[in-house]
């Protein structure tokens, strides 16, 4: 029987061990994003993966006015999120993300200019009704923003962490 190749391609992933993701070099906000979210995904089918990315200090395209950060969401309130928005710091903009299940992680890769410091963020619930709106610092985000919302089906704590490995954020959160 012939396979697909997508067929062919989740057989490999399935019997894989150790798997590795490679970025494009010099790495947008959506290469890193989509490579932390195929990696999160992975490690739950309890596979080892790393990611690798090759960034060129002295290649032309890269912007030294941009910084490309992973904004990550950790649902810790013991009730599912219906939608979270970002407020594009450019545009201004209210962007849809996805909805966020207890105990679920979602990532987000962007692209900004390097004097944004704050990122403005909503969660709604599963009606679509405004829960709650915060404006995060990330002025110390070199990779990564990780906001962690905590509390017992309510928002009662807003933990944000820099730069954070999956597995560092684990033990702060903890």
């Amino acid at each position: 029987v012939k396979m697909s190749v997508l067929e062919q391609i989740k057989e490999l992933i399935m019997n894989a061990t150790k798997i590795l993701i490679v970025t494009h070099e010099n790495p947008d906000g959506d290469a890193i994003g989509s490579s932390l979210g195929l990696m999160s995904g992975l490690i739950k089918l309890g596979k080892d993966v790393d990611v690798v990315s090759e960034i060129q200090d002295n290649a032309e395209s890269v912007d030294e006015d941009i910084k490309n950060i992973a904004i990550c969401f950790v649902n810790r309130l013991g009730v599912d999120i219906g939608m979270i928005s970002l407020i594009d710091p450019v545009t201004e903009e209210q962007v849809n993300v996805d909805a966020l299940a207890d105990g679920e992680t979602i990532l987000v890769g962007s692209s900004m200019p390097r004097e944004i410091n704050e990122l403005d963020w909503a969660i709604y619930n599963s009606k679509g009704e405004l829960y709650s709106e915060s404006t995060t610092d990330i002025s110390q985000a070199n990779e990564s923003v990780w906001i962690v919302l905590k509390g017992d089906k309510a928002v009662e704590d807003i933990q944000v962490l820099f730069d954070k490995t999956e597995d560092e954020l684990e033990a702060e959160i903890q």
